[in-house]
C-alpha cells in the first residue's frame, strides 16, 4: 500500500469515528459526550491522516481532549490558526494535564484572552455556565509563544537541569530539594521511570552522557559534594556507582574521550584543576589535570579539532584542558574570578563558550589560541547563576537566568540580544539546559520555586498581546478619561517602569492619560442584601466573613478558598448581589451572597492583588477588575436568574 493509499484509509476511519460524535454532552458540547477512545486516540487517527489541525483548531477538542495524546502532536501544527491555538494550549500545559474539562475551559479561555485571539477565546468562553465571569479582556505581560512545557503541578522540587538522552529519546536530568533525581521526557512533557534516591541532601548539579552500549549515565551532585552515577535506561533508572569525592563541588561536566564517558568533578579547597572520572572503569583517569590557581568554580567541555577538550572558569581566568593528554592548553584567558557558570557550543567548526557570573556575560573563541569576544558587563539587573549554550539558524546562542527571574538569550558572535526576554518565572532562574527535540532547539529553566520551563527557540511569535506591567500591578481603578470609561493599572513601579497605564474598559486597547482621569466610585466590599447592609472581611485562614456593617457581627462566613485570601469585593447585577473573592490558592471565587453559596470558581493559577467590582451604569455594562500579577484581567459580571 502507497502513502497515497494510508493516507485516504486514515482519512476514512477519522472520518467514521468523528461521525460518532454527538452533541449530548454535560455542556452541549460533541467531544464531551465523545467516547473516551475518541478523545484519546483522535488525533493520532487525525495525524496519520494529515488533518491534525481540523481538531487542534476546534476548541471543544481542546477541551476534552487526553492531554497525554494531544501533547505530541502539538508540534506537528501546520497552518497558522492551529499554531495559534497550540500556543494557547501550551501556555497552561503544566496544568492541563491535571484539570477537569471545565477548568481546563476556564484556563484556555483567559490564555487565548491573553494572546488577543478573539474567534477562539470566544468559541471557549461560550462553554462556561451561567454563573461565571467571563473574560472581557487581558494584558499579556506573561504570554510568550515561546513557552513549549512547564512542570506546575508536576513537581515542585527542580533545582538542577541539565540535557540527557534516554532510550533514544530527547530528555531532561533534573535535581530536587529532596534530593532525589528524575528524568522528564521532552517528547511526552512528563516524568518518566522512578524517582532516583541517592542523596540526602539538595541536588546541586546534574549532568549526562551516553555510554558505549548507547545507555544513557546520568551524574548527580549533592550539595556537600556526594556524587552518584545512574544507568536511565536500565529498568527506569539504576544506581551504578559513587564517586569517591573529598569536598564539595562547584561544578561537573560529562564529554566523551575516545569512546570512553567520562565525567570532569571540580572540587572546593582543591588545589588542583578538575579530575577525570571514568564512568566505564568506574575509577579516577589519572592524575588531577594541571594547577588552574585551584579548582574551577564553572566547567563546560567541547572539541576543538576533534581533540576533548574542558574549559574552567576560576580565580586564574579560563582554563583549557585537552583531556586526551592531560595538559593544559594554550594560557588562560581574561575572566574574573567568582563566575557562576560556563557552557560551550559550536558552529562551523568554531568551539564558543559564554561564562556568567555576578550581572556579566563573556564570550569566548576557544578555537586555537582562544580569544574573549565580548562582555556585556549588565547582562540582568541582578547576580546571574545559569547559562547553556546551543545553535538557532546558524546562530550560536546562549541562554543566561539569575536573581532577577528574568531569562535572556544572547548572539554569541556580537553578544547583543538574540530574542525578547521571558519573564514567565517569579523566583531566581537556577539552572538552564539546552537540548533538540524534534529537529528544534529547545531550553529548559528552572527556579528556585521548583516551577520548570521549557522553551523552543527560535520559534516566530503568534496572537497579539497587550504588553502590560513589567512589576506587579498592586491596584485597578476604574475611571474616565473624558467621555471614554478606562481602567487604570497601577504597578509597583520597581523596575522604573511605567507606574499607571490605562485601558480602555471595553476592548482593552491603551489609553494615553495625558488629559488626566477622573475616577469613578464602585462598588467597594459592602453591599445590601435583603435590606441589610454587610461587608466583607477577607481571613488569613482562606474563609470570608460577611459582617453586619452597623455593628460588625458576623453574619456568617463563605469557605472554600484554601489559603489566605488576598482581595475581595462585591456588587449588585441582574437583581443579585455577587461577592468575588480571591486568594493565595490562585482561585477567582463567585459568590451568591443572599444565598452565601459559591456559583463558580475559576482558576487563575496565580495570586491576586486586588479586585474592584463596577456595578452597571446607564449604556456601560458593569464589570469586575482583577490585578493578576503583572497583568490586568476584566470579566463581565454573572448574569442569569440563580439556578436552582
Amino acid at each position: 500500500m502507497g502513502m497515497e493509499e494510508e493516507n485516504e484509509a486514515a482519512a476514512a476511519v477519522l472520518g467514521r469515528l468523528l461521525g460518532l460524535l454527538k452533541p449530548d454532552g454535560d455542556d452541549g458540547s460533541a467531544w464531551a459526550g465523545a467516547l473516551p477512545y475518541l478523545r484519546r486516540h483522535a488525533v493520532e487517527h487525525a495525524l496519520d491522516a494529515g488533518r491534525a489541525d481540523e481538531l487542534l483548531t476546534d476548541a471543544e477538542f481542546l477541551v476534552h481532549a487526553d492531554p497525554g495524546t494531544l501533547v505530541p502532536a502539538l508540534d506537528l501544527a501546520r497552518s497558522r490558526d492551529a499554531a495559534e491555538a497550540v500556543a494557547v494550549y501550551r501556555a497552561g500545559l503544566g496544568v492541563h494535564r491535571f484539570m477537569t474539562p471545565r477548568d481546563r475551559r476556564a484556563v484556555l479561555a483567559l490564555d487565548a484572552y491573553g494572546y488577543r485571539l478573539g474567534p477562539l477565546a470566544e468559541a471557549l468562553a461560550a462553554g462556561l455556565g451561567p454563573g461565571t465571569p467571563r473574560p472581557r479582556w487581558r494584558t499579556g505581560s506573561r504570554m510568550n509563544s515561546a513557552l513549549r512545557d512547564s512542570t506546575a503541578g508536576a513537581s515542585q522540587t527542580v533545582t538542577a537541569v541539565a540535557q540527557a538522552q534516554v532510550a533514544g529519546r530527547p530528555a531532561l536530568v533534573t535535581g530536587g530539594w529532596n534530593g532525589r533525581v528524575r528524568v522528564w521526557d521532552l517528547l511526552s512533557g512528563r516524568f518518566v521511570g522512578h524517582r532516583l534516591w541517592g542523596h540526602s541532601e539538595v541536588v546541586w548539579r546534574t549532568a549526562s552522557v551516553s555510554a558505549i552500549d548507547g545507555h544513557g549515565l546520568l551524574v548527580s551532585a549533592e550539595f556537600d559534594g556526594t556524587v552518584q552515577v545512574w544507568d536511565a535506561d536500565d529498568d527506569g533508572g539504576t544506581h551504578v556507582c559513587q564517586v569517591p569525592t573529598r569536598y564539595g563541588v562547584p561544578h561537573l561536566a560529562c564529554t566523551v574521550i575516545d569512546g570512553e564517558p567520562v565525567v570532569l568533578i571540580a572540587q572546593q579547597f582543591a588545589e588542583t584543576g578538575p579530575r577525570v572520572w571514568s564512568l566505564a572503569a568506574r575509577d579516577w583517569r589519572g592524575d588531577a589535570l594541571p594547577d588552574a590557581g585551584g579548582s574551577p568554580s564553572a566547567l563546560a567541555c567541547y572539541e576543538d579539532d576533534g581533540a576533548p577538550m574542558a574549559a574552567g572558569a576560576g580565580s586564574a581566568g579560563l582554563v583549557r584542558w585537552n583531556l586526551r593528554t592531560g595538559q593544559r592548553h594554550g594560557e588562560p584567558l581574561p575572566c574574573p574570578p567568582g563566575r557562576a557558570a560556563a557552557a560551550c557550543t559550536s558552529v562551523d567548526g568554531r568551539a564558543l563558550a559564554a561564562v556568567v557570573g555576578g550581572r556579566a556575560v563573556q564570550f569566548f573563541d576557544l578555537t586555537g589560541p582562544g580569544r574573549l569576544l565580548h562582555t556585556v558587563e549588565r547582562a540582568h539587573n541582578d547576580t546571574l547563576y545559569a547559562v547553556d549554550c546551543t545553535v538557532v539558524r546558524g546562530v550560536p546562542v546562549a541562554v543566561t537566568g539569575g536573581y532577577d527571574t528574568t531569562v535572556r538569550i544572547w548572539n554569541m558572535l556580537d553578544g547583543t540580544p538574540y530574542a525578547e526576554p521571558w519573564r514567565l518565572h517569579t523566583d531566581t532562574v537556577v539552572d538552564v539546559a539546552c537540548a533538540t527535540v524534534a529537529g528544534r532547539p529547545v531550553a529548559a529553566t528552572a527556579d528556585r520555586r521548583g516551577l520548570m520551563l521549557v522553551w523552543a527557540l527560535g520559534e516566530a511569535p503568534v496572537g497579539d498581546a497587550l504588553p502590560g506591567h513589567s512589576d506587579p500591578v498592586e491596584s485597578v481603578v476604574y475611571a474616565r478619561v473624558g467621555d471614554r470609561a478606562v481602567v487604570l493599572s497601577i504597578g509597583s513601579g520597581s523596575s522604573g517602569d511605567e507606574r499607571v497605564r490605562g485601558w480602555d474598559a471595553r476592548t482593552g486597547g491603551p489609553v494615553d492619560l495625558g488629559s488626566g482621569a477622573e475616577p469613578v466610585a464602585v462598588a467597594g466590599t459592602s453591599a445590601v442584601v435583603d435590606g441589610m447592609e454587610v461587608r466583607l472581611v477577607p481571613g488569613t485562614d482562606g474563609a470570608v466573613a460577611v459582617q453586619d456593617a452597623a455593628t460588625g457581627r458576623e453574619l456568617f462566613t463563605l469557605t472554600g478558598h484554601t489559603e489566605r485570601v488576598t482581595a475581595v469585593a462585591c456588587v449588585e447585577a441582574d437583581g443579585r448581589v455577587f461577592a468575588f473573592s480571591a486568594g493565595s490558592d490562585g482561585t477567582l471565587r463567585t459568590w451568591d451572597l443572599a444565598r452565601g453559596t459559591c456559583v463558580d470558581v475559576w482558576p487563575l493559577l496565580r495570586g491576586v492583588g486586588a479586585l474592584t467590582a463596577v456595578p452597571d451604569a446607564p449604556g456601560e455594562p458593569g464589570a469586575l477588575l482583577v490585578a493578576l500579577g503583572s497583568d490586568v484581567v476584566v470579566f463581565e459580571l454573572p448574569r442569569g436568574a440563580p439556578q436552582a
